[in-house]
C-alpha cells in the first residue's frame, strides 16, 4: 500500500466514484441525504417537475450538478489527454468530438513511469497518493480529486435515471458519478450566507454546516461544498479570471449591458423552475452574461428560450449591502424547454 504524498493545496476538490467490486462500501456523503431525499420526494418527482416557463408559483429545486468546466493550460492538450482520458478513464463526449482526443485504455501501471502515455504528466503538478480505499490525486494544474471505490457500480452509475452520450464503439467513463464538488474559500467567508444564497436562488437546502465548511444538496445524489482553504487564514482564493479582452460583437445592440469575460471555472446544474431561479438571481443583482459563450441570456425570455442563464456572484440574501462572498460562475440550466419538452442536453431520462 502506497503512503500518501504531500499534496499542493488546490482551489477545488472533486469526489468521484469508480467501479470496483472487491471493496467494502464507502459512502461518506450518502448518509447526509436522508432528510433531503424526503424533502425532494414530498414536493415533486421526476415525472411532475414543472415547466420552467410558466410555473412561477412552483418551488425551484436542483435536479443535477451536471459538470465542472475547467480551462486548461494553452498548448498542453497532451497533459489533458493523458490525465483525463488515459489516467482517469473518462469517456469522450461525442458532441465535442472535434475538440477532444480519442481516449486510450487505462492500465494499472501508471505509477511505475514505464507507460509513455503518462509521460506528459511527469513535469506537472500531477501527484498520486493512496489511503485505504481512496486515491488522492492532483491533476496537472493542481486541482485535487478524491477517487472513491464503489461496491455497487450499477447503482452508483444510476443509468436508469439518465446518462451522458457515449461515442459509438467506446465504453462509458470509468468514473461513475461526481458525488461532491468542494470549492475552497478564504477563511472568514460567510458560510451561512452561502447556504442562504443557494436556498433562496436555487432551492438547494443546506445538509451539513460546520465551523469550516457548508454543504448544499445538488439533487438527491450530489453535494456542493464550500470549505475554508487548507493553507490557513493567509491563503488567497479566486475562482474567477475576468477581463474585457474579448472583441466586441458588432451585431450586439448598444443598449445591452457589458460584462467582462470570465476565463475561470464554471459549474453547470439543472433546476426544475428556471423562471423562479432567474427572478431570485435578478432580485439579488447577481445575473451574469459571459461573452466567451455564444448563448447569452440578457432577459428572462432569452433565458427561457435558451434554457439557461448565468450568475457569478454569491451573496448573502440577508446582507443589505450585497457584498460578494465568493465569485464562482454558474450555468443554471432548465431541464425543460419553453414548450415543456425535455431540453436536448439534459442527461436525465425523466424530467
Amino acid at each position: 500500500m502506497m503512503s500518501l504524498r504531500p499534496l499542493a493545496a488546490p482551489t477545488a476538490l472533486l469526489a468521484l466514484l469508480i467501479g470496483c467490486r472487491s471493496v467494502q462500501s464507502f459512502a461518506p456523503y450518502g448518509s447526509r441525504f436522508s432528510s433531503v431525499t424526503r424533502h425532494v420526494s414530498s414536493t415533486s418527482t421526476s415525472d411532475d417537475v414543472a415547466a420552467s416557463d410558466g410555473a412561477t408559483d412552483e418551488e425551484c429545486e436542483v435536479l443535477l450538478l451536471d459538470h465542472l468546466n475547467i480551462n486548461h493550460e494553452k498548448g498542453r492538450q497532451d497533459a489533458l489527454k493523458s490525465f483525463y482520458f488515459d489516467f482517469l478513464g473518462c469517456a469522450i463526449d461525442p458532441r465535442k468530438y472535434d475538440e477532444n482526443y480519442v481516449a486510450g485504455k487505462k492500465i494499472n501501471s501508471f505509477l511505475d513511469g514505464e507507460d509513455e502515455r503518462f509521460a506528459p504528466l511527469r513535469e506537472t503538478e500531477f501527484l498520486v497518493g493512496v489511503v485505504d480505499d481512496m486515491m488522492m490525486i492532483n491533476d496537472p494544474w493542481g486541482s485535487q480529486f478524491c477517487i472513491l471505490p464503489s461496491d455497487d457500480p450499477v447503482e452508483d452509475r444510476a443509468a436508469g435515471e439518465g446518462a451522458q452520450p457515449v461515442m459509438e464503439g467506446h465504453s462509458p467513463s470509468e468514473g461513475l458519478a461526481m458525488e461532491d464538488l468542494t470549492v475552497y474559500v478564504e477563511h472568514g467567508s460567510n458560510l451561512a450566507g452561502i447556504g442562504r444564497f443557494y436556498e433562496t436562488v436555487l432551492g438547494a437546502p443546506t445538509i451539513d454546516e460546520g465551523d469550516q465548511s457548508i454543504s448544499v444538496a445538488m439533487g438527491e445524489r450530489q453535494t456542493l461544498t464550500f470549505q475554508y482553504h487548507p493553507d490557513g487564514k493567509d491563503a488567497k482564493v479566486e475562482h474567477h479570471d475576468l477581463s474585457f479582452a474579448e472583441p466586441a460583437d458588432e451585431d450586439a445592440e448598444a443598449a445591452l449591458p457589458v460584462y467582462p469575460s470570465n476565463h475561470g471555472p464554471h459549474i453547470s446544474l439543472y433546476v426544475t423552475n428556471l423562471s423562479r431561479a432567474y427572478k431570485a438571481a435578478d432580485a439579488l443583482g447577481v445575473l451574469y452574461v459571459n461573452p466567451r459563450f455564444k448563448r447569452r441570456a440578457y432577459t428572462m425570455d432569452e433565458a427561457i428560450d435558451q434554457c439557461m442563464f448565468r450568475l457569478i456572484d454569491i451573496v448573502d440574501p440577508l446582507d443589505t449591502e450585497g457584498r460578494v462572498i465568493v465569485k464562482l460562475e454558474h450555468e443554471v440550466r432548465s431541464a425543460k424547454t419553453r414548450d415543456g419538452s425535455k431540453y436536448k442536453s439534459c442527461p436525465l431520462l425523466k424530467v
